[in-house]
């Protein structure tokens, strides 16, 4: 046999012993699994499932239902696992201030931290480049060179604007960064930045890459970030906030996130965000965790109840609870694990084999011992002590100085002198073992509520679940006649007994709150932009200093002008401009004057040689400068005090956006009886109605033929009374005023004709003044039902509520409850009381 006929045969014996391999390996294609406090994650790896946590990092081999444990007892640097990627037999692992490299083959590792070279606190997420290998975190990024085998930093000094990455791709032979300062793109050929932040008001909290994006996750929603076309596209949440994301599943581009009380699916064809609708599936909504098979195909939720395996395809759903094997642990993390679960609890990992339909544990790692308390007030990393034992005290929050006085320098005030000095936003919490947890909070970065308080939490089995002080919020919850609102006061809830099986009620449950209202709830509806008006306007209630005349014998004949500037007086003191005129003489008035601008500040009607102020009417002298083939006219409109030489008194207001069929006008006298209004020069045919050309609709002006066309004592100061007009219309208009002020921010939800729309891409809602405009075209129709819902802050200053409820479930499927309290309204000495029941 030839070396070359040798050689064939050897390469077809490990090919076919390699197939035979792969025929018996199963390989289990896994979703990505993000945690935004990166307190697990995991990776497929061949045949084997590798689950980083708090408490080490784990290794499942499917083939001989094997674990293996790995932490800083045998070999890592940290036992707090943050970040698991792999390239080709390498597994790269973030840990806290360390990344390690552990190569699959020859089953040795790699360290790097401070004491060689790599420049990060902690890791968050870990990408490919080429050659190199990324790491990003707290304090930056760092690229390992696996040629020289060095780490270079990659931080401000290098370019880097964000001081923490939080997420990192690959893509164009460019490495893109998601920081908190947004995205930023490095061209490692020519070592050249580019940056493309997202607006001050949008903080980030977290970043995931799917196959081709970015996305950055922030209070109000995501921004996906396109890789080539470089730029942001929002998504926008409705029910819940960034803030309550617990867990990213990534399945390429698709992912689904799973908050306290939902799950959501993004799907990529369509660049949908749409809710998991089939809770009637589920024992229970109080979702604690969820794993997705890659292909969506089966779906796994742990609940309050225990753990609920779903098909969307067929409708199979499967039960587990302690009853039926699983382990009675409180769980904090849920993993595919094959065709089946594995489950993170405090001191081991229950799984279940699917093919055996039975449940197993493992006991984790130890954690470290001693050590002493751990404190840190760096701004990257939190302010936090770390007391051990499960003891540890969190603090955050943010405080905002507001300057009372103009920082540019033009001497106007900001938000007034009576506004406060300061903002904050704060935020403790203190861990006491055991699920158990103090948390307080105080906020008054909202103009329209201050909110403060303190809450004690206990865990799942103790009898005292929870007591409050301070700012409570008092949901709808699961009672029919319920609302919600707001409570300052205390309250608390207490429970006694063995949970039941499925559902995970207790026999007993009391809850009490007592307090003064701060809120409520308000619902309104309006029918489609057709607005019915009517209202008087006294012939006295012309516009004073808005219309003035343009030519010195008060003619409306069409102006040959090339332009008209109009300047007005500058007010003692006041700062100079460059294109001021001061000490100049107009239309023989000596004073300091400041040009204005046609069309913000003014505009001309060269139809009828009128000029028309814009915006706020200050009593100052204002002149005007008619340039025309080379001439220049000089008029004084207005000497700032009691003379206005030129101003038109013929203008009324009598409305907006007028439909002109729909419009009425009446006179009547002191005596109440009517007058024609050929009278008054308005009605030329005597059809009873406002003759074409003298009312302008769109903007509610009339105009009446005669200079002053009532009697000389409307025009006087003090002005006297003697007509009255009655002004009855029709108008189209998407904006509403709604009836309540104050209200909370974020609280509304707005339906029209039945569907939601979302604030900024449909409307705006002003929150302090309560008035609703909507932006976008066809949004509201003519026949069009608006309805809207919203909680505002309660003016009342004395509205105290008191409401206790006892609670009795003997089974999963037998529930009765009483509730009963008093409410007493500002200022009654009655209070009301009511009484509410309930059954299952």
């Amino acid at each position: 046999m030839t070396d070359r006929a040798a050689r064939t045969v050897l390469f077809l014996l490990l090919f076919l012993g390699g197939a035979a391999l792969c025929l018996h390996s199963p390989m289990y294609a896994q979703v990505r699994v993000h945690y935004p406090d990166r307190s697990y994650s995991s990776i497929s790896a061949g045949s084997a499932q590798w689950i980083g946590s708090p408490r080490g990092l784990y290794r499942y081999r499917f083939d001989d239902n094997v674990w293996a444990a790995y932490g800083p007892q045998n070999g890592l640097r940290s036992a707090r696992i943050t970040a698991l990627e792999r390239r080709n037999d390498v597994l790269w692992i973030g840990q806290q201030g360390a990344v390690s490299s552990f190569d699959l083959r020859s089953n040795t590792m790699l360290h790097f931290d401070s004491s060689n070279g790599l420049p990060l606190r902690d890791i968050r997420s870990i990408a490919f480049e080429g050659e190199y290998t990324w790491a990003g975190g707290r304090g930056g990024a760092a690229r390992y060179d696996e040629l020289i085998e060095e780490w270079q930093s990659i931080g401000a000094e290098q370019g880097l604007r964000g001081t923490v990455v939080h997420a990192m791709l690959q893509g164009e032979g460019r490495m893109f960064f998601a920081t908190d300062a947004g995205v930023e793109e490095y061209d490692p050929r020519y070592e050249r930045w580019r940056h493309y932040p997202l607006p001050p008001e949008l903080r980030v909290i977290d970043a995931f890459a799917t196959d081709r994006w970015l996305w950055l996750l922030h209070d109000g929603g995501l921004q996906r970030f396109d890789l080539s076309a470089r730029n942001f596209a929002p998504l926008a949440f409705t029910d819940f906030t960034g803030s309550d994301i617990g867990v990213v599943l990534i399945d390429g581009d698709n992912f689904w996130l799973r908050t306290p009380n939902d799950l959501w699916r993004y799907d990529a064809t369509t660049d949908a965000l749409r809710p998991f609708l089939e809770w009637e599936r589920l024992p229970d909504r109080d979702l604690r965790d969820v794993a997705v098979s890659a292909s969506g195909n089966t779906l796994w939720f742990r609940t309050a109840s225990g753990v609920t395996a779903y098909r969307p395809a067929d409708g199979y759903t499967n039960y587990y609870t302690s009853a039926g094997g699983m382990p009675a642990l409180d769980y904090d993390a849920m993993f595919l694990l094959g065709n089946g679960v594995a489950a993170f609890a405090d001191e081991s990992i229950a799984y279940l084999r699917a093919d055996e339909n039975r449940w197993y544990t493992v006991p984790l790692l130890k954690g470290d011992v001693g050590g002493g308390p751990q404190i840190s007030l760096d701004p990257a990393e939190g302010s936090y002590v770390d007391f051990g034992e499960d003891w540890r005290l969190d603090l955050s929050g943010s405080r905002s100085a507001w300057l009372f006085e103009d920082p540019f320098g033009t001497g106007e005030l900001v938000f007034g002198r009576e506004d406060p000095v300061s903002r904050n936003d704060l935020k403790a919490r203190l861990d006491l073992g055991g699920g158990r947890r103090i948390s307080a909070l105080y906020n008054d970065a909202d103009f329209e509520d201050v909110t403060y308080g303190a809450e004690y939490r206990g865990a799942r089995d103790d009898v005292l679940q929870s007591l409050q002080w301070g700012d409570i919020r008092r949901e709808q919850g699961q009672s029919l006649l319920g609302q919600s609102m707001g409570i300052f006061g205390v309250g608390g809830r207490a429970v006694y007994g063995t949970r039941s099986e499925r559902y995970g009620r207790s026999p007993l449950e009391i809850s009490a709150v007592t307090g003064h209202k701060t809120t409520a709830r308000h619902t309104e509806v309006f029918h489609g932009r057709l607005e019915k008006k009517s209202y008087s306007i006294a012939d006295a209630e012309w516009t004073p200093q808005t219309w003035f005349y343009l030519r010195a014998d008060r003619s409306e004949q069409p102006l040959a002008a090339d332009r008209v500037q109009l300047y007005r007086a500058l007010w003692p003191g006041a700062d100079a401009y460059p294109d001021d005129l001061p000490q100049t003489a107009i239309a023989g008035m000596t004073t300091d004057w400041r040009p204005l601008e046609e069309g913000m500040d003014y505009g001309v009607d060269r139809q009828r040689s009128l000029l028309e102020l814009h915006g706020e009417i200050m009593p100052v002298a204002l002149a005007v400068r008619i340039y025309s083939g080379g001439q220049v006219t000089e008029l004084l409109l207005s000497d700032g005090a009691s003379r206005h030489f030129l101003e038109v008194r013929n203008r009324y207001s009598v409305g907006y956006s007028i439909l002109p069929s729909s419009f009425t006008l009446h006179i009547t006298d002191q005596a109440g009886s009517a007058v024609p209004l050929a009278q008054f020069g308005l009605d030329a045919d005597g059809d009873g109605r406002v003759d074409p050309g003298l009312i302008d609709y769109a903007n509610g002006t009339l105009r009446f033929p005669a200079p002053e066309p009532f009697p000389s004592a409307a025009y006087q100061d003090p002005a006297q009374v003697t007509f009255t007009m009655h002004v009855a219309y029709e108008s189209i208009s998407a904006s509403y005023w709604l009836a309540k002020r104050r209200i909370i921010r974020g609280s509304e939800r707005i339906l029209v004709d039945g569907l939601p729309v979302s604030a900024g891409e449909d409307y705006i809602l002003d929150y302090t003044s309560g008035i609703l405009v909507f932006t976008r075209d066809g949004a509201v129709l003519d026949d069009s039902r608006v309805e809207i819902s919203f909680e505002y802050v309660r003016n009342a200053t004395d509205e105290r509520v008191t409401q206790a409820t006892l609670t009795v479930s003997p089974s999963d499927f037998t529930q009765a409850s009483v509730s009963g309290g008093s409410f007493r309204e500002d200022h009654s000495s009655v209070p009301t009381n009511f009484l509410q029941g309930s059954g299952e």
